[in-house]
């Protein structure tokens, strides 16, 4: 539901899955999506708290016969973990906080083999990397974390993907970034890629660097 806009219906959707179901992995996930949904209504404490409880079901999990040995779309793990804790912080404001953990993920995804690795995830994981560096003013190291990126072959740009440069453009767009060249040039490249996305049509990359 968070994304259509509804935060407080998926929060709600997420409590009540959660009274029934079984410990580890499901409700490692189910407490990840709640602290996301949690975020976008600028509950803080709460955020933190579901996504300690979802680190705690995660020492636990790896038994689950469908969830875990089957895996794919299904499975959930500290990688997937993190990545929704640094969009979470991402969404709270929180730049150093959300830095510590999508730095966790690209490093857990970048362990999964490639074969067996979420692309996806990776992606946006670097993307909510360079998102919380800008957060903090840390420009050069936001160009770093995006080189992976901006190489994409344009038929492997997910709309996902596209949705999180387009919201760091906007944030590239501040008054603080005005006169910085390397905020320009990360901005022209988050057009570039919406432009040869696939997904183009569906995201609209606004980048101002007047602020």
């Amino acid at each position: 539901m968070f994304w259509t806009g509804r935060p407080r219906r998926a929060e709600k959707l997420m409590a009540t899955a959660l009274e029934t179901a079984p410990a580890g992995t499901a409700r490692a996930r189910l407490h990840s999506v709640q602290a996301r949904s949690l975020a976008l209504i600028g509950a803080r404490q709460e955020v933190r708290a579901a996504l300690n409880a979802a680190a705690d079901e995660l020492q636990g999990a790896g038994d689950d016969a469908f969830l875990d040995e089957i895996g794919g779309e299904l499975c959930f793990d500290p990688a997937r973990r993190a990545l929704c804790a640094g969009t979470s912080f991402i969404v709270l404001g929180e730049g150093t906080q959300a830095e510590t953990e999508a730095a966790v993920a690209v490093q857990l995804f970048s362990t999964v083999p490639e074969p067996d690795r979420w692309a996806a995830g990776e992606l946006s994981a670097q993307v909510d990397l360079a998102t919380a560096r800008v957060m903090r003013g840390d420009l050069a190291g936001a160009q770093d974390a995006l080189t992976a990126v901006f190489a994409l072959d344009p038929e492997r740009r997910t709309e996902a993907v596209a949705r999180r440069l387009a919201n760091l453009g906007h944030l590239l767009g501040a008054a603080r970034y005005r006169n910085a060249g390397e905020a320009a040039g990360i901005g022209e490249a988050i057009e570039d890629f919406a432009t040869r996305s696939l997904s183009r049509g569906a995201t609209r990359v606004i980048f101002n660097p007047a602020g």
